[in-house]
């Protein structure tokens, strides 16, 4: 999953991600899941958890304290592969950045599959 800085007000926010295993099923004509960050679920919705682009936050009913936490607890993206993610092209699928995304996710699997604790509101 991919989200996008909760504080900017930028075209091309900061990006950040983590590794879960979600089942997505169809809905319709879209592939859906659900996934639990923090102990919140968070809906998904095709590649990177919101059809290509970026989760954005803040994320629906989630307090600023834990939208805030989620964001904290979240890996950082290199700088240049923003970069090829922001002009990639992707929309509804993955773009021209997914062999290079792919590649970074398996190389820092470990940290971007660690647990992100829950919190109070």
């Amino acid at each position: 999953m991919i989200f996008d800085d909760p504080n900017s007000k930028d075209m091309r926010p900061e990006l950040r991600a983590c590794v879960r295993t979600v089942s997505y099923r169809a809905l319709g004509h879209f592939m859906m899941g659900t996934v639990r960050l923090a102990g919140r679920v968070i809906s998904l919705s095709g590649s990177y958890g919101d059809d290509g682009l970026p989760i954005s936050m803040p994320y629906k009913d989630l307090s600023e304290k834990v939208v805030q936490h989620i964001w904290d607890s979240l890996c950082r993206i290199p700088k240049s592969l923003q970069d090829e993610f922001w002009s990639g092209g992707g929309h509804n699928s993955a773009g021209k950045e997914a062999h290079s995304m792919k590649k970074w996710a398996l190389e820092n699997l470990k940290e971007l599959s660690k647990p992100i604790k829950v919190i109070d509101n």
